[in-house]
């Protein structure tokens, strides 16, 4: 970043250039940058969903004839609605955790993120086993 100074009436000001393109795939995040991310996306795609929950919610009360593929494609959404929720589950209950233990380290941060993931890769290949198998 180029740092340019100006002085007007005696005071120095100092711009930073910022980059103008972006590359978002050179940028490292650490992991507990990339959980709160997941986090915050889970939440909106979760809220996103909501109308075609009510849609399938509408379906099955009223005994709609469906066909086996719309049927596939219901339990798929349905599927990913439950991973997208376990995930934002783990995630909320990390932030949870670490506002009552006071776990405000950068150490404590690394590893409950670590924990949420590894808790929600357990929680999904539970969960798909048990609808899938």
């Amino acid at each position: 970043m180029a740092i340019m100074q100006r002085k007007l009436n005696h005071v120095v000001i100092i711009v930073k250039k910022q980059p103008v393109f972006l590359d978002l795939t050179k940028i490292y995040l650490p992991v507990t940058a990339l959980v709160s991310i997941m986090h915050r996306v889970s939440g909106v795609f979760l809220f996103l969903l909501m109308p075609v929950w009510a849609l399938i919610t509408a379906a099955i009360v009223f005994n709609a004839q469906l066909s086996p593929l719309l049927w596939l494609l219901v339990k798929i959404t349905l599927f990913v609605s439950a991973i997208l929720y376990l995930y934002h589950l783990s995630a909320g209950a990390r932030h949870i955790v670490a506002e009552v233990a006071h776990m405000h380290t950068l150490s404590s941060s690394r590893t409950s993120a670590w924990m949420t993931l590894g808790i929600w890769v357990v929680l999904s290949i539970l969960f798909t086993l048990r609808v899938w198998l």
